[in-house]
C-alpha cells in the first residue's frame, strides 16, 4: 500500500513538471506596441510608445490611461466654490415625540407650564423651529409664530449639509460625479 501511495505521488509530480503544454517566453509577453527592448519603460510625463523600451507594467497602464484620455495626475474641475454663507439656515427641525404637546405663547409660559395655544396631537407630526433657550437646565424651542415647547416633547432632527459642491458657469469639458 505503501508503494503505491508513493508511485502515485511520483506520477503527479512528474506529470506537473513534464507538461506537455509549453509556453514560450515570445507567447508569455504581451505587448501591444513594442516588445523589442529588453529594459521597462519608466513611467513618467510621456504618452507616446518609445522603442528602446518594453511598453510593460505601469508604463503600460498610463498608455493605456492615456488613450482613454485619462492623464495623471488628475486635474480638478473648473469651478468655483460657493459662499460658504449660502450653507446658513436659519430653520432647525424636530420630530413630536409626545402625543397631545403643548405649544405656549411665550418662552415664560413655557417654562411655568402657563397658557397654552394650541396642542399637537398627531401621532406622526414634525415642527420647524427658529431658536432655542436653555432655563434652569431645561431646553426650549422657538416654534411657529413665536409658541414655544419643551424639550421633552421633541426629538430633534440632524443639521443640514454643509457640502456645496461647486460652482461651474459652463458646461465642464469631461463628466465628473461626487464620491462621498
Amino acid at each position: 500500500m505503501m508503494k503505491l501511495k508513493l508511485m502515485v505521488a511520483s506520477l503527479i509530480v512528474l506529470t506537473t513538471v513534464i507538461s506537455p503544454f509549453s509556453v514560450s517566453a515570445s507567447e508569455a509577453e504581451y505587448d501591444p506596441v513594442n516588445t523589442s527592448g529588453e529594459v521597462l519603460c519608466l513611467p513618467g510625463s510621456f504618452y507616446q510608445p518609445k522603442s528602446d523600451c518594453s511598453l510593460l507594467g505601469p508604463s503600460a497602464y498610463l498608455y493605456r490611461m492615456a488613450d482613454l484620455g485619462v492623464t495623471f495626475p488628475l486635474h480638478s474641475v473648473a469651478g468655483k466654490v460657493p459662499d460658504p454663507s449660502l450653507t446658513y439656515v436659519d430653520v432647525r427641525y424636530g420630530e413630536v415625540v409626545r402625543q397631545n404637546a403643548s405649544v405656549y405663547a411665550s418662552l415664560e409660559d413655557a417654562v411655568k407650564k402657563g397658557k397654552v395655544v394650541r396642542k399637537i396631537d398627531s401621532p406622526y407630526s414634525f415642527i420647524s423651529y427658529r431658536d432655542e433657550a436653555v432655563v434652569d437646565g431645561k431646553r426650549y424651542y422657538m416654534v411657529d409664530f413665536g409658541g414655544w415647547m419643551t424639550a421633552n416633547d421633541i426629538s430633534r432632527i440632524g443639521t443640514p449639509s454643509l457640502f456645496q459642491g461647486k460652482a461651474f458657469s459652463q458646461t465642464p469639458e469631461r463628466s465628473f460625479g461626487w464620491i462621498s
